[in-house]
């Protein structure tokens, strides 16, 4: 199942930095009143990679010692606190969504639709605030559906004044660095009883297998990523980043299921930096996970990026597996 969604920036490989040198001070808590603030480009890799690894609970433990309140979590918790049962119609679930649209969204993909908490497919959704900025040094961040938009701290009422709407609007100001968000290294595959084989469009060796003896109940998705983010001045991120995900089908309508899920994914990233030029690392994980909706994965490399045009990291290899407890259902993805 390909995947028609704007991935929301950095789904998976963020290239953090900046257009133009960072300062990596120590910022004062009077610089991060409500926002999220990270010393420097390595203590967001790490913490990036920490987070999306914690359960909801755990989630809601990190943002109380960090003395802030995410936009992930606040829409996680609204998520769960759903009872898919309680409707009574297609009709008033999609009245329900559009009450509540700041936590939630309808999806349609390929016919198909699912209810999904906003920016569901954003690494950064636990990072940002209600305004979806966050603070890396001295450059503040905003997350839009289309990319991210980054400038100077002393410059953050300018990206307060930038929605979805004016996206476009500012991209020749000089104080504001853009980035379109790449979705060319994104594959999502759904395992349910009614799915085929899916290829690679691209003509590739691409192939994915799904198994589902029962019924169209249930679902797994895998989503997996390979992207980054480059600055011509300052350090970048290439990375790698997977979710594995259960549904079950209400009302002909998907929602996140709790259960049992079991990931087993392996990947050749590629990517090039100044110093060493084409770099590949290899990277495995293999989670088991109780009373979870998903699974999510995020592994980065910061590297020095080489000029603007350098192209972008990319999977040599992979092979992602999804196995959910309800309904027996698993799927893969594989690329060779």
């Amino acid at each position: 199942m390909k995947t028609k969604i704007l991935f929301y920036c950095l789904l998976v490989i963020l290239f953090f930095s900046s257009c133009q040198k960072s300062d990596n001070d120590l910022i004062s808590d009077n610089d991060c009143s409500n926002i999220l603030c990270f010393e420097n480009l390595e203590n967001f890799n790490e913490e990036l990679k920490s987070v999306l690894s914690l359960s909801t609970e755990e989630k809601i433990i990190w943002e109380s010692h960090k003395s802030f309140s995410s936009l992930g979590v606040a829409t996680e918790k609204f998520y769960e606190a759903i009872n898919p049962d309680s409707f009574k119609s297609f009709d008033e679930v999609k009245s329900f969504v559009e009450e509540n649209a700041k936590y939630i969204q309808l999806v349609e993909e390929n016919g198909e639709y699912s209810v999904e908490p906003i920016f569901f497919n954003s690494p950064l959704r636990f990072f940002m605030n209600e305004e979806h900025i966050f603070q890396i040094g001295q450059r503040a961040y905003k997350v839009f559906d289309k990319g991210l938009v980054a400038t100077s701290t002393e410059d953050l009422d300018k990206l307060r004044k930038i929605d979805e709407v004016s996206f476009d609007a500012f991209k020749n100001d000089p104080d504001l660095c853009y980035s379109v968000i790449n979705e060319q290294g994104y594959k999502s595959i759904s395992a349910s009883c009614s799915d085929a084989t899916v290829g690679d469009e691209n003509g590739g060796s691409d192939e994915s297998c799904i198994y589902q003896p029962y019924s169209k109940k249930y679902r797994t998705i895998i989503e997996i990523k390979a992207d980054h983010w480059d600055d011509y001045y300052s350090g970048s991120i290439a990375a790698s980043w997977y979710k594995v995900k259960c549904q079950v089908k209400r009302l002909g309508i998907w929602w996140g299921h709790s259960t049992t899920i079991n990931s087993e994914v392996t990947a050749q990233l590629v990517y090039i930096d100044r110093v060493h030029g084409y770099t590949t690392v290899n990277t495995s994980d293999d989670y088991t996970a109780s009373s979870v909706k998903y699974i999510e994965r995020y592994s980065g490399f910061i590297s020095d990026v080489l000029t603007g045009w350098d192209p972008e990291p990319y999977f040599n290899k992979y092979y992602a597996r999804g196995t959910i407890t309800d309904g027996n259902a698993e799927c893969c993805v594989r690329y060779n």
